[in-house]
């Protein structure tokens, strides 16, 4: 993929992102119940974002240090990328699920419009993939998590792709992992 094709693609998943949070946490809540639900997505979406970068990037990392020769993720990312997946959904299950804490069992899930995801299908922003069905709080989690994740491969893309990783210079190494960790601690933030 072209240098010029990954940045816009990175721009317009990250408009995505920032859309998707407004679209979670601007609709005004009639009761708390909803609100809670709504902010719950918005944060949890943050914190697994910030997390599956910070494991891609370790990984990334090891390859530029020589300790590893790829391709990333490595099995230690993937299990906790997995690991991530599981509390994302298991968070949104707890706080939009209704009483029983589980999307789509029952009838006691919070309305989708009343946490303003009236969108019916996840937005394939950018030729993300990112086209599930919106019809229970765990569509709305699972589109999250899916644009989360084709943000975090753009970054990681635009952080570490274009690097000459077989260099034996020092310096350039150094150089390569400073602009990885920085990029990915500019996104997380």
């Amino acid at each position: 993929m072209h240098h010029d094709e990954k940045e816009r693609r990175a721009r317009l998943i990250g408009i995505a992102v920032a859309t998707l949070v407004l679209l979670v946490t601007t609709v005004p809540a009639a009761i708390a119940t909803p609100q809670k639900c709504r902010r719950t997505i918005s944060k949890a979406s943050a914190v697994f974002t910030h997390n599956e970068l910070k494991a891609s990037q370790r990984c990334e990392d090891a390859i530029l240090r020589g300790k590893f020769a790829g391709p990333c993720p490595d099995q230690k990312a993937t299990a906790k990328i997995a690991k991530l997946r599981a509390k994302l959904g298991g968070v949104i299950a707890a706080a939009c699920g209704g009483p029983d804490k589980r999307c789509g069992v029952g009838n006691d899930d919070e309305p989708l419009p009343s946490i303003g995801w009236t969108i019916g299908i996840c937005p394939d922003i950018a030729e993300s993939g990112c086209s599930n069905t919106i019809d229970t709080c765990s569509g709305a989690g699972d589109c999250v998590r899916c644009v989360d994740e084709a943000a975090t491969n753009a970054t990681l893309d635009l952080a570490f792709d274009a690097f000459v990783l077989n260099t034996t210079d020092p310096a350039v190494r150094k150089c390569q992992r400073v602009i990885g960790k920085e990029s990915i601690q500019f996104v997380a933030r």
